[in-house]
């Protein structure tokens, strides 16, 4: 499963694979069709993209099919300008380096999208003009506010939604049109961003026309996925009876009969076949008793879905979509047998939420381990030898399943890596 990872993590090699990603899907004239698709939404009757609860799934689903055009199994990193904000000068921050973004200018002189290099869709070159008229990006505090809100959106579901009874909307404070009644007015966090970018970021049909839209879209999409990991009863509202822009309503330009997409249909990244790096939490420690600490799981294979099947033999798990947990060291290792086999199955709408990891009774002589999955509404039930040792259980802690895991060996005695993930909506 591809992981979004803050830009700042990330190595040169990799920064330059998204430059080259992006200019590639340039060449091929597919990136100007992004354009001129928010354009349309943008301009369309109901409001869908802007102004509007859609304008969260909306965007999520409009990045989304931007990083699978740049590649099946590419992740977009995501601009925290939150953290660039409490920088010295926010103009110096890491997305402007010359081998990334480029810097200001009207043209923009530098990087790999200056003028000569980048040429916008309709024509012309990419403007930039950071924090003009004077204002600062959004702070670490205004997120917070944001994500302390737990209503999803509220009458009369536009531009000004609560704005004098509370401004009780997570979308409208996140998207920036949501002001205190007292407050002159000023775009706010989503909103903010552009125009502090401004020039060609500060149109809001084009926007997509400078790249840095689709990293400031992946750290806004990442916002709304930890509200919902905060708030996991507060859904997408309106659920129904507000015709163009409820729960089960199609979205632009999503319209086509077998690419139906709805706001129901991308209330969990998971889902969709991404999660972010803030949201992983891994195991220290999940191995049997007389297993090394496992202090490693960035080797887990992610897997876009819930696990729905686990399988096991003497020294394999099997997953329904990946091998997760394998050991191929030397004999001797036991004798493979098929009552040390067995399986189980996760319902749909189920997850995992244990597991315990064993070692064999016998384990100085056969190494042979056990597991015991435990679905959630369901008992445990043991995969792997009967006679064990007492094992070393992992819980996903609450509000979140378990996505992924990874075995290691060492002196025949096994030791388990767990990956949890949050348990979004939409599951």
């Amino acid at each position: 499963m591809p992981i979004r990872r803050n830009l700042t993590t990330l190595s040169d090699d990799d920064l330059d694979a998204c430059v080259q990603a992006i200019l590639a899907l340039k060449a091929a004239g597919e990136y100007d069709e992004f354009v001129t698709a928010h354009a349309t939404a943008t301009m369309r009757t109901p409001q869908q993209a802007h102004m509007s609860p859609m304008f969260l799934p909306w965007h999520r689903q409009f990045v989304r099919a931007f990083e699978l055009a740049l590649g099946p199994s590419f992740a977009l990193p995501y601009w925290d300008w939150a953290a660039d904000q409490a920088l010295p000068d926010p103009t110096k921050g890491k997305i402007w380096d010359d081998d990334f973004m480029g810097g200001e200018g009207d043209p923009v002189t530098t990087g790999p999208f200056r003028q000569g290099q980048w040429t916008l869709a309709g024509g012309g070159p990419l403007v930039r003009a950071f924090g003009s008229p004077p204002m600062t990006l959004p702070s670490a505090a205004d997120v917070d506010a944001a994500l302390a809100v737990n209503v999803y959106d509220a009458p009369p579901w536009n531009d000004v939604a609560m704005a004098a009874m509370g401004y009780e909307s997570f979308r409208n404070q996140l998207e920036g049109w949501l002001l205190k009644p007292t407050q002159a007015f000023q775009p706010q966090l989503h909103n903010r961003v552009h125009v502090w970018v401004g020039g060609s970021m500060d149109n809001m049909e084009t926007s997509p026309n400078d790249p840095v839209f689709f990293l400031h879209h992946a750290n806004i999409d990442r916002i709304w996925s930890r509200w919902q990991a905060m708030h996991p009863t507060s859904g997408y509202l309106p659920a129904a009876g507000v015709p163009g822009v409820s729960a089960g309503d199609v979205m632009w330009p999503w319209d086509v009969a077998g690419s139906v997409v709805t706001p129901d249909d991308v209330l969990s990244t998971n889902l969709l076949g991404y999660v972010y790096d803030s949201e992983i939490q891994r195991s220290a420690t999940a191995g049997g008793p007389h297993g090394d600490a496992f202090d490693d799981s960035t080797t887990i294979e992610f897997i876009p879905a819930i696990i729905n099947s686990v399988s096991a033999t003497w020294n394999t798990v099997i997953t329904s979509l990946s091998t997760n947990y394998k050991y191929d060291g030397p004999a001797p290792h036991g004798t493979p047998v098929s009552d040390h086999s067995g399986s189980v199955t996760v319902p749909p709408h189920q997850t995992i939420q244990a597991i315990t990891v064993y070692t064999h009774k016998d384990h100085d002589k056969t190494g042979v381990a056990a597991l015991s999955i435990e679905v959630s509404g369901q008992p445990a039930q043991l995969l792997g030898p009967a006679q064990t040792t007492a094992g070393q259980r992992f819980a996903a802690p609450p509000g979140t399943y378990i996505a992924g895991f990874v075995g290691r060996a060492s002196n025949r005695i096994y030791s388990l890596g767990v990956v949890a993930l949050p348990m979004q909506q939409g599951f």
